[in-house]
Formats: C-alpha cells, structure tokens, sequence
C-alpha cells in the first residue's frame, strides 16, 4: 500500500463505500482547522488498482443445438465479462432483424456458456440468430448464425398457434 494523497471532503458511509469500490482505503477523519479530510491510501494489485474499470462485455455466438421441426436450443459463451457478471441471452428471427425478439437472460462471467431453448418454430424454416451479453457498461454481441428446422415426419401436421394482441396493458 502506498499513500496516495490527503483530500478534503464531508465524510459518509456512501463516500467511503465508493472509494473502497474505486481501490481506495480511507484512513480515519482527521480535522486541520475546520476542514475535515483523510489520507486515501490506494490498495495496489498486480495489475493495478482494483476493480479495473469495467468495459462492454464480448460474447460468442456458438451453433444451435438440438434443432427440432418446431424447437432449438439457442447458445453462447462469453468471452469478456468486461467486469461484472452479465445478462446473456440470444436475439432470434426469420432474419438478421431478429424479430422474434430475444430469450430470458441469464447471469454468467467469462466462460460461462448459456442455453435457452425456443419453440414454436415453423418445420424446414431457416432461422438467424446471436448472442448477447449485457454489464453496466453496455451490450455486445455475438456474430449472426443460423439454422434451419428439420421437416415434420410423413402424416404430422404443424400445430395452429394464434397469437392474441394484450389486453389490460397498463
């Protein structure tokens, strides 16, 4: 540990949170005449203070797996958490607009992969999708992959699915 420097301030328990979350330490309140201050001493790490700052997470758009006529599995890894745990999920769609929307997220850091199967897919369809992962810094995104849905057996029809407007939105 090395001291860093003396600084002025009205101390609370939100400011000492901050500088500790910043790689600071606070030692004590001292008074020099009517200004309150303390020595902020910085907690030195290998690679520098701690936390780094935190960046947009990357993320690996992996191959659809158990791709069925009206189901798949929808996959990514990410590859950079940029500092935090990061909400993962996967966009999906008849296109690269993704206009199917995007699964539930998950919580996962670097390496972690994640899985959210989907369903009410049209039989022998392509359908494109990615990955993305999200921290307090932003998104990032996967590369755009695709896959197409195998047919129905012979004599099994797709099942009609009516989808109503919402009704009672506030």
């Amino acid at each position: 540990m090395s001291v860093a420097d003396w600084i002025t301030f009205e101390r609370s328990k939100a400011l000492d949170f901050w500088l500790t979350r910043l790689g600071y330490f606070v030692i004590g309140t001292i008074m020099k005449g009517a200004v309150r201050g303390a020595w902020i001493v910085t907690m030195d790490t290998p690679s520098g203070p701690y936390p780094p700052a935190l960046v947009i997470p990357t993320v690996t758009t992996d191959a659809a797996t158990e791709v069925e006529p009206i189901s798949s599995t929808l996959n990514g890894t990410p590859d950079d958490d940029g500092g935090e745990a990061c909400d993962c999920g996967s966009e999906w769609g008849e296109t690269a607009a993704y206009e199917h929307g995007a699964t539930p997220t998950q919580s996962r850091t670097t390496g972690h992969s994640f899985a959210r199967s989907i369903s009410g897919l049209s039989p022998s369809t392509p359908y494109h999708f990615r990955a993305f992962a999200t921290n307090a810094a932003g998104t990032g995104y996967g590369a755009d992959r695709t896959f197409t849905t195998g047919a129905l057996p012979p004599g099994v029809t797709a099942p009609d699915v009516t989808t109503n407007p919402a009704t009672g939105v506030i």
